[in-house]
């Protein structure tokens, strides 16, 4: 059994798989029980007093069916935590059940992200100042240029 299967077999009734990781045999496996925003807050309040100030990002995935509405207050929510909310669009995968979605639209992209810019600028977070992970890498998004330049 590989690790990954390991760490998830308590959760297997929990679980769907996207499709293989990239390049892999390796099933990608995606939660499919909602937790509950109350259990998210509470973890990312928690995560926040642990490693502290502008460390603590959390994905905030676009293009799969959702409102505006919803990513944006989700953010400021994330923000007034102090959680930097990670936006990225969906990539659609090939060989993945989702394979033929497309991704969000660019306009759509642009203004969630003036949202994100203005949601990270009033809670007073530094982007910058995140030593490691995703936001430090940035490869998958544009996160980090458009609070430093805009859009």
């Amino acid at each position: 059994k590989g690790i990954i299967d390991a760490l998830l077999a308590d959760f297997k009734e929990e679980l769907f798989y996207l499709g293989k990781i990239y390049g892999t045999n390796i099933n990608l496996p995606m939660w499919f029980k909602h937790f509950g925003l109350e259990k998210y807050v509470k973890a990312w309040k928690y995560v926040v007093d642990l490693f502290g100030e502008n460390q603590v990002t959390s994905f905030v995935l676009a293009g799969l069916g959702e409102r505006d509405e919803v990513l944006i207050d989700g953010m400021k929510l994330m923000a007034s935590i102090g959680v930097i909310p990670y936006l990225i669009p969906f990539r659609p995968l090939p060989e993945t059940p989702l394979a033929d979605m497309r991704p969000p639209d660019p306009e759509r992209m642009i203004r969630l992200f003036r949202e994100l810019r203005q949601i990270i600028l009033d809670a007073g977070l530094d982007v910058f100042k995140n030593k490691g992970g995703c936001m430090r890498c940035g490869a998958c998004s544009s996160n980090r240029e458009v609070i430093k330049y805009g859009i």
